[in-house]
């Protein structure tokens, strides 16, 4: 690992993360990403598709971002299952 990729992993490690259009695609991607390099993820999108990301660290959320409460139900999530939100990866299209 290069040193700017050791840097990365540091910034990222032990953050709470929240992706939205999680289920495929770059989102898909960078939750993954996320969650590999130690960061605990909160996975949403409107696909049912997000359910297969599930793991220890790594949260689905099937939900519709674009409906009221929606943003504030996914950041309550983060925080009832991880303490806080450090991440906003705003994706869906």
């Amino acid at each position: 690992m290069t040193d700017s990729n050791h840097i990365v992993v540091q910034e990222v490690a032990g953050k709470v993360a929240l992706v939205t259009g999680a289920a495929s695609g770059i989102g898909r991607a960078i939750a993954l990403l996320l969650h590999d390099r130690g960061a605990k993820v909160i996975a949403e999108d409107i696909n049912p598709a997000v359910e297969k990301l599930a793991r220890p660290g790594l949260v689905p959320l099937l939900a519709d971002i674009t409906e009221d409460g929606a943003a504030e139900r996914a950041a309550g999530l983060a925080i009832e299952h991880f303490g806080r939100l450090d991440i906003l990866v705003n994706n869906a299209g």
